[in-house]
This record gives structure tokens, C-alpha cells and sequence, in this order.
């Protein structure tokens, strides 16, 4: 990386770097083999502060920003993009809605808990009718009894799903047709976790699914308006696509690093494979690619952190879809170069390399296809003057 950080920021860095190599990595294989998580490693990332970062003070935050949030998924995904996204979605796609849109009760019961990473949360919004448009198309129902929310449905593809303390549930309310939030403790009645999901990758982040048979929650669960889940949720669905941005930074550095070192050292026909013109441009581009995907996410984080919500048809929704189009694609083509030019050795699984090509390929998908992104930008693009 060649743009600056602060002083504060490169403490941070560090911090990340050496809390992944050296309490993250000896978990990775055992995440591969038994699709398990860590919780205990998410309760460790609380005492160094990583979950309360981009939270306020008063609630046990470190009261930062969404850059220095990018930064530490970056490190963690250098060596696990599974607890990179765990990470990412328990603190955008729950804790920072309630943040954002709940009352100060709620607040207090679930941000200071969040942000010390003694609880996991997780987004409830995919359904098998598919509704990654705008988040629509809910069969999930929620319907007020009495000083009671009574929820039925079905969730799918839930991230953090079996080791949750905390859902965000998406739910028409009352017969609507626009989504509604709702806050749903674990331990619930009638909240049932089923099916967890075997993945090409992404290996020990709990993709299951959520079943709600008459769930009953009190009145005071309701998080923010009814019918305004769209605008409720959009911009912390689009604040996760940048975090997206940054665990493909941290996929694509590591494989580069791992690919320079052995184009570098391995000799064929008595040359350095780097000193083979065809691997030298290889590398070039990967690095060039590597360094614009930085500026593009970390100009993003700064913008956000200045004041602009990323939601759909302003300056920094643009950026964010722009984020989640380019930057997973960025990716996927360093870790096929990473294979490429690793010959026999990138396709072994001593080398983590296709493990890496594995996890990154989710980032396409996740958070909205790449289809939903480049619609929001044709939406910026019809609203905005871009350039």
C-alpha cells in the first residue's frame, strides 16, 4: 500500500496483522476441516478493540471510522477471509443498524456487549424466493398481537447462523410489501437454526438457515420504522460491500506476496521464473491491479467517514457498488495468476493458495450479486453528473 495512514491507523494495522498471523492462522485448518468457528477468537478481537471500532464511545467503541474498520478486515483476510466476513457481517449487517436506526434501550442492551465481541450478530434477509433486488420480496411475515410481534418464515444463506447471539430479521409487516427490521434474541421461542450449509469456501462461517415458527418478540424489538427496511438496511448492506472491498485487498496481497516469493526463488531450465519476461508482467499487473483496488476502497472509506451514507443514486453509493463490481473481480484474477504461475504447487493444498481462490470467489456474490451493484450505479449514473 502507497497512499498514507495515520499514525494511529498504522498502530492499528499492526495490531490486526499480529492478531491474524498469530491467534487466526493456527485456527484456519481446523476451520477447513471441520467447518467450526472460532467464537472464542470474535470474544479476543473485542478486548483489542477490532468489533467496537467504528462504534461510539459511550457504547464501548473505539468511536473510529469505516477506514480503519477496512484496515483491520484487510490483515484478517490475509490469513482467513472466513472470520474477516463473520467479522464484517455481524458488525455491519446487525450491530450497526441498530446503531444507526434503534433507540437509545436498545443501544445500551446490545452495542456495549457488541463491541467488547461477547455477542455475535447476523442479518436475516435472503429467502428462498430470492430477493437480493433491493431486498424485496419477503415471504417472511410479522404480524402485531397485543404489545407482541408474531414472526413466521424462513431465512436462508445466513452468515454467523449457528453461532448467533443477535438477528436482524427482515419481515413484511402487518401485509406490506416493503420489509421491516426487527431485533431477535437467539434463545427466542420458535427460533430454530437449521440446515448448515457445506460451501466451496468461506469454511467455518456458519451459512445456515433460520427458521421462525410464531417467534414472539415484544413491541420494543421493532428496529426503526415499519415498511422502511429498504432505506434502513441499504447502507449498512453497502458499508459490508466495502468491507468486501478490503478482505479482497487482503486475499490479493497475500497471494501476491506468496507468488513473488516463488517466482523469485524456483529455477526452471536454469532461469528465475521472474526473469521470464511473460512472469515479470504478470506480477506487474497484479501489483498495479492491487495498488489501484487500494486506492478505490480506501478513497471510499474516507469519503463515508466524512458524512456520506452510502445508499443507492448518491456520490458514495456509487462508490461502494463501484467497490463491489471491481474489487472481487480484482481478486479472483490474482489468485488465478497465483495458481498459474505456481504451476502443480498453487493446485496442492500445503500452499493455501486455491484456498484463497476459493474464499474470494463468495465476494461476487455476498451482499448482492454483481448484477444488483451494477444496476446502483446505472441508477448514479442516471441521477448524478459523475464526470
Amino acid at each position: 500500500m502507497l497512499h498514507g495512514l495515520t499514525e494511529e491507523q498504522e498502530l492499528i494495522r499492526n495490531a490486526a496483522r499480529e492478531f491474524a498471523e498469530n491467534e487466526i492462522a493456527p485456527k484456519v485448518a481446523w476451520m477447513e476441516e471441520t467447518n467450526e468457528f472460532p467464537v472464542e477468537l470474535m470474544r479476543r478481537a473485542g478486548e483489542l478493540g477490532f468489533t467496537g471500532i467504528m462504534f461510539p464511545e459511550e457504547y464501548g467503541g473505539a468511536g473510529l471510522g469505516l477506514t480503519e474498520f477496512a484496515l483491520v478486515l484487510e490483515e484478517v483476510s490475509r490469513v482467513s477471509q472466513t472470520f474477516a466476513i463473520c467479522l464484517d457481517a455481524s458488525m455491519t449487517l446487525c450491530y450497526l443498524p441498530i446503531l444507526q436506526y434503534g433507540t437509545e434501550e436498545q443501544k445500551q442492551k446490545y452495542l456495549p456487549r457488541a463491541c467488547a465481541g461477547e455477542i455475535v450478530g447476523a442479518a436475516c434477509a435472503g429467502e428462498a424466493v430470492g430477493n437480493t433486488g433491493n431486498c424485496m420480496n419477503h415471504i417472511t411475515k410479522a404480524v402485531k398481537d397485543g404489545d407482541e410481534w408474531v414472526i413466521n418464515g424462513q431465512k436462508i444463506f445466513i452468515t454467523n447462523a449457528p453461532f448467533t447471539d443477535t438477528f436482524v430479521v427482515y419481515a413484511n409487516a402487518n401485509g406490506a410489501s416493503v420489509p421491516t427490521l426487527f431485533i431477535v434474541d437467539r434463545d427466542t421461542p420458535g427460533l430454530e437454526i437449521g440446515n448448515i450449509e457445506e460451501k466451496l469456501g468461506w469454511h467455518g462461517s456458519g451459512t445456515g438457515t433460520v427458521n421462525f415458527t410464531n417467534v414472539r418478540i415484544p413491541a420494543d424489538n421493532l428496529l426503526g420504522e415499519i415498511d422502511a427496511a429498504l432505506d434502513e438496511s441499504i447502507s449498512g448492506v453497502l458499508e459490508s460491500c466495502i468491507g468486501i472491498g478490503a478482505m479482497c485487498i487482503g486475499v490479493a496481497s497475500a497471494v501476491y506476496s506468496k507468488t513473488y516469493e516463488y517466482v523469485t526463488t524456483r529455477e526452471t531450465a536454469g532461469q528465475k521464473l521472474i526473469e521470464h519476461q511473460a512472469v515479470a508482467w504478470d506480477i506487474a499487473r497484479m501489483a498495479a491491479n492491487i495498488e489501484q483496488a487500494v486506492a478505490l476502497v480506501y478513497q471510499t472509506t474516507k469519503f463515508v467517514d466524512a458524512g456520506n451514507t452510502p445508499v443507492p443514486g448518491t456520490p458514495a453509493g456509487f462508490l461502494a457498488s463501484t467497490v463491489k463490481v471491481q474489487l472481487p473481480k480484482m481478486a479472483q484474477d490474482a489468485c488465478d495468476v497465483a495458481i498459474q504461475l505456481h504451476g502443480g504447487h498453487g493446485y496442492m493444498n500445503d500452499m493455501d493458495i486455491h484456498r484463497y481462490w476459493r474464499d474470494v470467489r463468495a465476494c461476487s456474490i455476498g451482499e448482492g450479486p454483481t448484477s444488483n451493484h451494477l444496476d446502483f450505479i446505472a441508477l448514479a449514473a442516471s441521477v448524478m453528473k459523475l464526470f
